[in-house]
């Protein structure tokens, strides 16, 4: 199965190295220092451009392109990017959209509109994912005389966030819902006014430097149900996050980019680690996959309908072909076993044999 991969940053190197193991890989991208990680890997073909340049998308071949994923970090790139290949013969197409002014009744108008398969925010997908973790059910011992564990909803109430960014955004958002009383630290003063400006007065945003014990104690984090470090920086989140852990908090999630530190978050016993590249690469994976097995079973149907059509036309030929039988002596009477003679005079019994397309 042939994939197309639009944009090389984080997301697209993730799904290009992972899925070259089982498809055929072209991956684009502008900035050609990014394609140099993939010289060595035999299943993919590097393309230097732009997603939405039509004649490079058609150099490449859409009409034998199974899937096109557009994951540049650009909305508008990656919706045109999915236009034009289906225009030009592409079957499937998935578009990363991040920007939050896209509300679901958009992005279904932006997918039937620009005829997109699958539309995925990253963002979202691993905010859901870390709201998952903190309302996760926990197993106690139950205090009867059988040893049995029984589920037990976790009551949340005061949780820290510590980096303003779209991921916050969203968790912030269903944490609220939920009941919740959510402080965001940011230490950059325009993007914490940007959340505070786009969240519900109940959240609070505040200036300052999440990594800072004095600050993070101050607003109750010794107190607090739940800590989440999500900012782009993976070493402030894993500092932050081992100090939470110290002052007893239960449940810590941390965001991590560089799969060199999942050993050393395990040693740290950081039980809850998100990685968006790859909540996003497993969804679109198992996309794929689905539509790689669609593809083999009808490739297998295909092949067995058109196996059974020869054998039927063989058959049919051989028995056109077979040799008449022997001529009828119209002078001698027919048998009760001789089925190569016949009477003119007496009709075709129910039991007479077709031969040769005569009745015999």
């Amino acid at each position: 199965m042939k994939i197309v991969i639009i944009g090389c940053g984080k997301t697209g190197r993730t799904l290009a190295q992972s899925l070259s193991k089982k498809y055929k890989v072209f991956i684009v991208e502008k900035k050609s220092y990014k394609l140099d990680v993939f010289k060595d890997n035999a299943n993919i073909t590097t393309v230097c451009g732009n997603g939405t340049d039509h004649e490079l998308l058609e150099h490449i071949g859409m009409k034998d392109t199974e899937l096109l994923i557009a994951s540049s970090n650009s909305d508008d790139v990656n919706i045109l990017s999915c236009y034009f290949a289906k225009l030009l013969g592409a079957k499937h197409t998935v578009a990363h959209i991040r920007e939050e002014i896209y509300r679901q009744s958009d992005i279904d108008f932006v997918k039937s509109l620009y005829n997109i398969d699958l539309v995925i925010n990253p963002d979202y997908l691993t905010a859901e994912q870390i709201y998952q973790m903190l309302t996760k059910p926990i197993y106690v011992e139950n205090s009867s005389y059988i040893s049995m564990k029984k589920m037990v909803p976790v009551k949340l109430k005061d949780i820290i966030i510590i980096g303003a960014s779209r991921i916050s955004y969203y968790l912030a958002k269903m944490l609220l819902d939920l009941g919740c009383h959510v402080k965001i630290i940011e230490q950059n003063t325009a993007k914490g006014e940007k959340l505070c400006a786009a969240l519900p007065n109940s959240a609070i945003v505040i200036q300052g430097d999440g990594t800072q014990h004095a600050l993070l104690l101050e607003e109750g984090l010794d107190i607090s149900d739940a800590f989440v470090a999500i900012t782009g920086i993976d070493e402030e989140n894993l500092l932050a996050s081992i100090f939470a852990k110290g002052c007893g908090v239960k449940r810590v999630v941390t965001k991590i980019n560089r799969y060199s530190y999942n050993d050393l978050c395990g040693q740290l016993s950081l039980d809850y680690i998100v990685s968006p590249k790859d909540i996003t690469s497993s969804v679109i994976i198992d996309y794929a996959d689905e539509l790689n097995l669609g593809l083999e079973n009808y490739e297998a149907e295909t092949s067995a309908e058109e196996m059974q059509a020869a054998e039927m036309e063989e058959l049919s030929e051989s028995k056109g072909s077979k040799p008449l039988s022997s001529p009828c002596n119209s002078n001698k009477p027919c048998e009760a076993n001789d089925q190569n003679s016949c009477n003119a005079n007496k009709p075709c019994e129910s039991n007479d044999q077709i031969k040769g397309g005569h009745k015999v």
